[in-house]
């Protein structure tokens, strides 16, 4: 026989917000909760890495205009790089600067941050017209190095020969620091008429 009596109607009881309790509660790291966690935190380590170099290097091209210059020695007979002097577009009008003979000699541009090089132009005394008595033997098989920092050093190119008054030379890097180095047998002198580099 089925019972029978009053019908009961089931009573939910929500307890009142605890802040202390709700502040004990938290999400579990990605690698406690997944297999895959441990690989999604190495790319995330990857990532940063990745942001910290790009942050590094400065998106912006070479600003021909705000390059500086320096060099080991000034030949007596010229005068120290300038930027008017190293980007006028013209080899013969006698911009032209030199070192002094000897070791570690060099003549070097500076742009201010880390940027992406695309070219390099270098000028000779092609005609061997300018005071000093230069000609381009001083410009050519010299090796031109790049560098981050001013102390290490990475060879993009060797001058060769040249059969112009100015030449480009393509490259594919970035850095801050160009310079560039005697050629072997020349005594330790170096000469340009043009020295500057872009970033296109």
């Amino acid at each position: 026989m089925p019972l029978t009596g009053p019908t009961m109607t089931p009573t939910v009881v929500i307890p009142p917000f605890n802040e202390t309790v709700a502040k004990t509660l938290r999400v579990r790291p990605m690698a406690e909760v997944t297999r895959f966690g441990y690989a999604l935190e190495l790319l995330t380590e990857a990532a940063l890495t990745v942001k910290a170099k790009v942050a590094a290097l400065d998106p912006a091209a070479i600003d021909v205009a705000a390059i500086t210059y320096s060099q080991s020695s000034v030949y007596s007979a010229n005068t120290a790089a300038t930027n008017a002097g190293m980007t006028d577009g013209s080899y013969n009008t006698g911009t032209e600067t030199g070192t002094n003979g000897g070791a570690d000699q060099y003549i070097k541009m500076d742009f201010g941050a880390i940027k992406p090089v695309a070219n390099v132009i270098i000028g000779c005394d092609f005609d061997s017209a300018i005071a000093g008595g230069w000609d381009k033997t001083y410009t050519e098989n010299c090796d031109v190095e790049i560098s981050d920092d001013d102390s290490t050093w990475t060879l993009l190119f060797d001058t060769g020969t040249f059969s112009s008054g100015i030449q480009t030379y393509p490259v594919t890097s970035s850095g801050r620091y160009i310079r560039i180095l005697p050629a072997t047998g020349a005594g330790g002198y170096v000469a340009v008429t043009e020295f500057y580099a872009t970033s296109d």
